[in-house]
């Protein structure tokens, strides 16, 4: 079953609907996401506000080292 042979083959075989599958997947899932935050973006908003609030020390570290790289 797990024969690399066996797999090349199946993917070749199979591409087309394989592909299908996963991009239908990912439609699905980010059609999820979208209606979900859109239902709850009021929430959101107040979490990550409250969020960055709490954690300014974490978010001010990660700037400094995006400026440090550049």
């Amino acid at each position: 079953m797990y024969d690399p042979q066996y797999q090349k083959q199946y993917w070749k075989k199979n591409k087309k609907k394989i592909q299908a599958k996963r991009r239908e997947m990912q439609e699905q899932l980010t059609a999820y996401q979208k209606e979900y935050y859109r239902k709850n973006r009021k929430k959101l908003l107040k979490y990550m506000a409250k969020w960055r609030e709490e954690n300014q020390d974490k978010i001010r570290g990660y700037a400094k080292k995006r400026r440090k790289k550049k």
